[in-house]
């Protein structure tokens, strides 16, 4: 772990709004730049997160350069040099934090981003994102549990890939004006009306997941605010790489037996060997004839960020009964092979 206090901050006010304007130049990094050995994703996220969110703690192999330029290693993933479709997944986390008189007021942390890109161009940059804010100014302390949400996205023409050195770089600029039009969707982020200026902001979906208090800092609020704007990025992979969608195990652990006359539950844990599955799994269920009816349950039911998912089981009659789980894979994973339980059912 490493922490990167940035030299250029200034101390800034406790709310987004004072950003000055200085009108700075964004253009995304050369082309000519070297090949890296080993697949990476280059990223200063904004320079707003660079200079106000500015204490930044570095994990998992995460490092930044004097410029704010953010580096996650270790890239793996596939890429079809015909047709650009891409999915690539980097690890590293950065925590960027508001620090004032030795007091830290809130933080936002990014971590393990996924470049994607489909065969129209259109792509994304996903993460794992939380937030934290302190009590202050009147406002409750308050936090949000790490989930993984599409936090930008972009559209990668042809002339946005280079491709030397056996490696394919993609460098690309994120969407900003018009991501999010002022109406009922930003009004439902608690964004006020008229606000965010020409719908420039990161993903809604990453709003969604930074506490209230934070917000402001990832959309326009006020003409002239370039330091919001969504920073380029730069984003390496190798032809060489280990294929993805990795494979999954689904586990189901009946924590609650059903009885006759009560109901029970399972939980159901995803993994992989590396990155923590996202997405949903089937759940069957049959619990014999009780009174004279067929017990069955059939659900599809969403992962929490942690990979489980707890399920009621239904009263059933005595007997041995069956439980089967079965994920159904997301961007990383793949479906995961059925995975079946005997269940002991007493009165």
């Amino acid at each position: 772990m490493s922490i990167r206090p940035n030299p250029r901050r200034v101390l800034a006010a406790l709310t987004a709004g004072g950003v000055a304007a200085t009108a700075l130049a964004l253009s995304a990094p050369s082309p000519a730049q070297a090949v890296a050995a080993v697949p990476e994703l280059q990223w200063e996220i904004s320079q707003q997160f660079d200079d106000h969110l500015s204490t930044h703690v570095l994990t998992d192999g995460a490092t930044e350069n004097a410029d704010g330029v953010i580096t996650f290693p270790n890239g793996v993933g596939s890429y079809d040099a015909a047709s650009g479709v891409t999915t690539m997944a980097y690890d590293g986390s950065v925590a960027g934090s508001f620090e004032n008189m030795g007091s830290t007021f809130y933080t936002v942390t990014i971590a393990d981003p996924v470049v994607t890109v489909d065969r129209t161009g259109k792509g994304s940059l996903s993460a794992v994102v939380s937030a934290w804010n302190a009590a202050a100014m009147g406002n409750p302390e308050a936090s949000t549990d790490p989930a993984r949400v599409v936090v930008t996205t972009f559209q990668a023409g042809t002339g946005d890939w280079t491709v030397a050195e056996g490696a394919a770089t993609l460098a690309d600029t994120p969407a900003w004006t018009g991501v999010l039009p002022a109406g009922a969707e930003s009004a439902a982020l608690g964004i006020p009306a008229g606000k965010p200026v020409e719908g420039g902001s990161f993903a809604p979906s990453f709003l969604a997941q930074l506490t209230a208090g934070l917000r402001a800092h990832f959309y326009a609020s006020a003409t002239g605010q370039p330091k919001k704007v969504a920073a380029p990025f730069r984003a390496s992979v190798r032809a060489a790489q280990v294929a993805l969608p990795q494979a999954t195990t689904a586990a189901a652990t009946v924590a609650t037996k059903p009885r006759t006359t009560k109901k029970g539950t399972v939980t159901i844990t995803v993994t992989s060997a590396r990155f923590t599955p996202t997405g949903a799994v089937t759940v069957v269920y049959r619990g014999g004839k009780l009174k004279g009816k067929k017990v069955k349950l059939s659900k599809t039911v969403t992962l929490a960020a942690d990979g489980t998912a707890t399920v009621r089981l239904p009263r059933s009659a005595q007997g041995k009964r069956t439980l089967t789980v079965t994920y159904l894979g997301d961007q990383l994973h793949q479906a995961s092979a059925a995975t079946t339980v005997k269940v002991k059912v007493k009165k």
